[in-house]
């Protein structure tokens, strides 16, 4: 285990930015996915600005099947805690309910809260390679 990884190396958490785990490492994060705007270009504007502003460093993809629709060079483990939430991937949508847990490497991918209450998840996102 290299410096960059021991368990007594200073808490940097406060430094990081983006939504990337640092090289080599993990972030985890808990989110509240509110209800999707049924306006489709209000809800294209809300992701955009969304992803510009909490996720920089993803690499954005928008398209037809979702305006969310972004790639991250990570394997991610999405754990719903509470509501439901569409998964939606390049082929295929898959509906998670509480408990659910979805993990999805490096793909392209979008979340879609198409229900009347907020979506509770919680991401643990690992460093990967390409």
């Amino acid at each position: 285990m290299g410096a960059d990884h021991s368990v007594t190396e200073a808490d940097t958490i406060t430094e990081h930015f983006g939504v990337s785990p640092p090289p080599g490492g993990t972030v985890l994060r808990v989110i509240d996915l509110p209800p999707e705007d049924p306006n489709p270009e209000v809800r294209r504007r809300q992701m955009e600005e969304s992803i510009k502003q909490l996720f920089p460093d993803a690499q954005h993809k928008g398209g037809e099947r979702h305006p969310g629709m972004h790639v991250t060079d990570t394997v991610d483990y999405a754990i719903l805690l509470e509501g439901e939430i569409v998964a939606i991937m390049e082929s295929g949508e898959t509906t998670m309910r509480a408990g659910d847990i979805l993990i999805q490497r490096g793909t392209n991918h979008a979340w879609a809260n198409r229900s009347d209450r907020i979506a509770r998840m919680a991401f643990v996102l690992v460093d990967g390679e390409k």
